[in-house]
C-alpha cells in the first residue's frame, strides 16, 4: 500500500501571553471630557514557577467651554482632573499542588491622590482553595516595605501588610467573570489602610481580541 499526503503537527504551547487594554471616551456639548486608560499585562510560565510584569494608566481631561453674553466669544478652560501610572512585577514559585510563594515589587503615580511616588517591595503566600474547570479562587497574604514621596515634599517609608481575594467563574469557554480584592494596612500606623475591588466580565471575540467590561474602585 502506498499513502502520500501532507501532516501538520500541533504546534507546542508557548509559555508566554500578553493582553492589552484600551479604552477611550470623549464627550462633546457645553463641556469636553476626554478619557483614556491602557494597561498590559505580560506573563511568562515555567513547570513550577511564573512571572508576571503589568503596566497601566489612566488620564482625564475637562474642558469647560464658558459662552459670553455680550458677544460672540467662547472661553475655554481645560484642565486635569485625573492621572494615575502603575507599574508591578510579580514571580510566583510552586510549593504543592495548593500552596506558593511570591515575590513582588510595584511603583505608582497618583498626584491628585497627593502621591508623587509610592515604591513597594514584598513577599507571602498564597493558597489556592480550589481550581475547577469552570471556577477558581485563591488567597494571598503578606508583608511590604513601601516608600513614599508626597506632592509638595515630604516623605515616609513603613512596613505593610497585604491580603488578596481572587475568584474566576468560566461562563462559557469564551467568556469569563472575575473578581479580585486587595487590602492592604500601614502597620506603622493602622488607620491607613487602603482596598481595591476590581469587577471584570471578558468576552472573546476572535482569537486574539475579546470585549472586557470592568469596574474598578
Amino acid at each position: 500500500t502506498l499513502f502520500a499526503g501532507i501532516s501538520r503537527a500541533e504546534e507546542p504551547k508557548r509559555p508566554w501571553t500578553d493582553t492589552a487594554e484600551l479604552g477611550f471616551v470623549m464627550t462633546t456639548g457645553n463641556s469636553e471630557m476626554t478619557n483614556l486608560a491602557f494597561s498590559n499585562k505580560y506573563a511568562y510560565k515555567w513547570t513550577k514557577s511564573e512571572f508576571q510584569f503589568n503596566v497601566a494608566g489612566i488620564r482625564n481631561e475637562t474642558t469647560d467651554k464658558i459662552f459670553s453674553t455680550t458677544a460672540v466669544v467662547v472661553t475655554e478652560d481645560s484642565r486635569k482632573t485625573a492621572e494615575m501610572y502603575t507599574a508591578d512585577l510579580k514571580y510566583l514559585r510552586t510549593i504543592s499542588e495548593k500552596l506558593y510563594w511570591y515575590g513582588n515589587g510595584a511603583w505608582l503615580r497618583n498626584e491628585f491622590a497627593g502621591l508623587d511616588n509610592r515604591l513597594s517591595a514584598g513577599a507571602g503566600v498564597g493558597y489556592k482553595f480550589f481550581e475547577k474547570e469552570k471556577q477558581s479562587f485563591r488567597g494571598e497574604l503578606g508583608a511590604e516595605y513601601v516608600t513614599e514621596d508626597y506632592v509638595g515634599g515630604g516623605s515616609d517609608n513603613f512596613l505593610s501588610a497585604r491580603g488578596l481575594l481572587g475568584y474566576e467563574y468560566r461562563i462559557r469557554e469564551n467568556s469569563k467573570f472575575t473578581s479580585d480584592l486587595e487590602l492592604w494596612e500601614n502597620l506603622d500606623e493602622t488607620s491607613d489602610y487602603r482596598a481595591k475591588l476590581g469587577l471584570g466580565l471578558v468576552s472573546s471575540l476572535t482569537s486574539q481580541m475579546a470585549l472586557k467590561v470592568s469596574y474598578t474602585v
